[in-house]
């Protein structure tokens, strides 16, 4: 796979995670899969790596199976997290930090691991929420304090990043 431009994706075996590893794999990118159900793969330029965003070891075995590939990534896409129903006053402290955990410090751990491997050019893009953060329902008020913690953080590393030349965007997506 010499001469290909490598994107890794975090939340790969999800439904958004698996969809743009279809696509991109499919242009012809090689796609670093990464994911806690990441398992054996058979799909061309799909390389699974199994690791999850909030354990450290796990991320650095993740960042020496891509330098065993390639010293350079085209972009970093961020799609694992997860959704929770509950009350704010009433979820356990576990809950709380365990959300909080994979849907913001899961993007900081993966952003600050793999920032060596990219270069002016590169590209990181966080999904959030469409309307989570800006109207949340009741019940969903923690999945909001993640997702607007996510669009806050995207907008100060797009500050801190485009001085070298690393574009970084954000996906609202819907229901």
């Amino acid at each position: 796979m010499s001469g290909m431009k490598y994107i890794l994706i975090t939340g790969a075996y999800g439904g958004m995670g698996r969809a743009a590893v279809d696509m991109l794999a499919a242009r012809g990118y090689g796609v670093f899969a990464l994911d806690r159900r990441a398992a054996e793969d058979d799909r061309q330029n799909v390389i699974p790596i199994n690791a999850d965003v909030t354990d450290t070891e796990s991320i650095r075995r993740a960042v020496e199976r891509v330098r065993g590939i390639t010293d350079s990534l085209f972009a970093v896409i961020h799609f694992a997290g997860i959704y929770m129903l509950d009350s704010l006053v009433e979820m356990s402290e576990a809950d709380f930090d365990r959300i909080c955990h994979v849907n913001v410090y899961g993007v900081f751990n993966i952003n600050k691991a793999f920032m060596p491997f990219l270069g002016s050019g590169g590209r990181i893009i966080i999904t959030t929420s469409e309307l989570a953060p800006l109207d949340p329902l009741p019940f969903t008020g923690i999945y909001a304090v993640t997702k607007g913690a996510l669009d806050k953080y995207a907008y100060s590393l797009r500050m801190e990043l485009q001085l070298l030349g690393i574009d970084v965007s954000v996906i609202r997506a819907g229901a």
